[in-house]
Formats: C-alpha cells, structure tokens, sequence
C-alpha cells in the first residue's frame, strides 16, 4: 500500500512539473488552467485506485481459495458461457415469475427487513403473481404486517377447488411438511408428526406460519442488517435464518428455499450485494456443477462457496452486468435443462 502510494505521488510530480515547464516556456493560458485541473484529476484517480486496492478480493491470493481457483476447469466454463448466450434466460428478467414479484413485493422505503425477508420467502414458495393478487384483494397481505394465514388456507382451497395452481415458478418441489415445533426461548419441544389427517394445503400453511414465527425472532439482526449491511449482519439474518427454520420444520424448506428467497431479497434490496457472505450452496445445481467445473473435490459449504465467488468472477467477464444471483442462476438455468445442456432437475429439500 505504502509502495502504490509513493508511486502514484510520483506521478502527480513529475506529471506537474511538465505541466510548470510549459507554462514558464509560454504555454497558452487554457494550458496553465490545465495545471490544477490536471493535480485534481491525478488526486481523484489516485484515490480510486487506493479504494481499488483495498477492496480488491483476496480470497483466492492463498489457501483454500487458491487451491480452488487452480482447479478452475476454463474449457467447461467456455461451454457454459457460450449456452447461456444464446439462452433466452440470462436475467431474472427473463423468468414468469421474477417480473411479478417485483411488481408486487418490489422495495419502498417504508418496508422494514423484518418484513421482507419472510415475505420473499411466502412470495417466492408460491411464485404466482395471480395467487398473490387474489390474497392482495383480500387483504390477507399488508406491508410490514404478518400475513392473514387463515385467509390464505382459504384462498389456497378456492384455488384448488377450481382446478387451478397456486403455485408457479420453474422449480416448485411439490415437498410437504412432515414434522414441525413451533419456536420458543427455550428449548423447542419434541418434534411433532404430522397427522394424517391434515391434508397436503393445511400442512404448506402450518410450515408457512412457522416461518414467520421463526423470522419474528431475528427483529433484531434484521433491523441491524437495514441499518448498517454487514457481512456479519448477513450471515445472522440467513444461515443462522435457515438453520433455526430446519429447527421448527422437516421435509419442505431446504436450501433452494433459501436461495429463492435472497435472489427476491436481493432484487429488493441491490444494496445487500456487497454484504453478502453466505449463500445456501447445497442446492443440488450447486453440489453438482461447481465440482464439475473446480476438479470434482469441492463438497462442504465453505468450499462451495469459495468456488461459486470464483465462478461469478469467470462469468462476469463475459456477462459484465452480472451480481453474484444472475451467475449463480446460470448453475440453477443449465442444470433444469432451460439452456439445454442437460436434463431436468429436483430443486426440493434437503
């Protein structure tokens, strides 16, 4: 850093001093007003690259990440990115149901963290911009307000009962709720089974409602996370998030509910991109293509992770404008079969 400093005062020097020297040799006056304006232009762009430098990633300079980047297989990436080119799905732009939630759930300023995150969970498990609109009519959904759930079972039913889906999106599991425990301060109780009874619509709005039981426990991380977006506050408001979810619920919300859940938040929110930390990497697209493209011996979270922040920054140079969700959709997109490189994919629990 000292070194890029005295380099860069060199240059303003010695770049000055020309400057001077015209001048004295009776440059025009437009020259000599140059002079300053050229010292502020070396000081602006000598700032950028001190800001340049300390930003700079150096997750992959040694160890693991090293390790990983090495193993970098470039000849499937060069396949890869030449089939997302001539995709018709590149953005969430190009989706059914991306365009819908930002019509509906979208970002004001009024909205609190605590609100969207759970709420781009319940939008993104349902994908239906119609099913949504019917809840809207009904009230059943207000900003910052926890969801009517006995209006949306009810919803849910009317829906059904006219043979028509509630559900949209390209990756809907179809899993259902097995067991839960509601959250508490203390201990969770025993797990407790599902009854036979309680049909497959009663159990989606029982694991719903857990949820949102869930997220009312991290106020705090969330305001956090709004008022100052940190790499830590991230963290606590995801994986600590999903962990205490798979705590309360068994055999419906896994990582891809996850992932859909922040791809939504980060559309929100494009502010979130720089804190982001974590991401739920054992999504079966991720456990199955990174190790596919990073020599097949990346297998535990960290790693995964390691390998998808590489690969957004092998993609980025072909797809400049891409964040970190739009590369990592491409894994998702590839491996469903939408780019038609492979078959069809189970995106459901695990």
């Amino acid at each position: 850093m000292v070194l890029l400093q005295e380099q860069l005062g060199a240059l303003a020097a010695s770049t000055s001093a020309a400057f001077a020297r015209r001048v004295r040799e009776g440059a025009p006056l437009l020259c000599r007003g140059a002079v300053q304006c050229c010292k502020a232009c070396i000081a602006t762009r000598a700032s950028e690259l001190l800001r340049q430098k300390e930003n700079r990633c150096t997750c992959f300079d040694g160890g693991r990440g090293l390790e990983i980047a090495r193993s970098f297989r470039r000849r499937k990436l060069d396949h890869i990115m030449r089939v997302i080119a001539r995709s018709r799905f590149q953005t969430w732009r190009d989706t059914r149901d991306m365009p819908g939630y930002m019509r509906q759930i979208g970002w004001e300023d009024s909205m609190r963290y605590s609100w969207l995150f759970p709420i781009a969970f319940v939008w993104r498990h349902f994908s239906n911009e119609e099913f949504w609109t019917a809840l809207e009519k009904k009230k059943a959904v207000l900003q910052n307000q926890r969801p009517n759930f006995a209006c949306m079972e009810s919803t849910m039913r009317a829906f059904a009962a006219q043979g028509v889906s509630y559900h949209g999106g390209l990756f809907y599991s179809g899993s259902a709720l097995t067991q839960y425990r509601f959250p508490s301060a203390a201990k969770p109780p025993d797990w407790t089974d599902c009854p036979k009874s309680m049909d497959f619509i009663a159990r989606e709005v029982l694991a719903l409602e857990i949820v949102w039981h869930v997220a009312e426990t991290f106020l705090s991380e969330y305001d956090a996370l709004q008022s100052k977006p940190t790499r830590q506050c991230w963290k606590a408001c995801t994986e600590a998030f999903l962990e205490a979810i798979r705590n309360h619920t068994k055999g419906i919300f896994g990582d891809y509910s996850m992932k859909i859940t922040l791809d939504g938040v980060l559309l929100s929110q494009p502010r979130l991109e720089h804190a982001v930390s974590w991401w739920p990497m054992h999504c079966p697209a991720y456990k199955i293509t990174l190790p596919e493209l990073y020599a097949k011996y990346i297998t535990i979270r960290q790693d995964l992770f390691l390998a998808a922040c590489h690969f957004h920054a092998a993609t980025k140079k072909s797809f400049p404008r891409f964040l970190l969700k739009d590369s990592l959709a491409q894994l998702c997109w590839v491996k469903r079969g939408v780019t038609r490189v492979t078959g069809s994919c189970l995106c459901g629990a695990v």
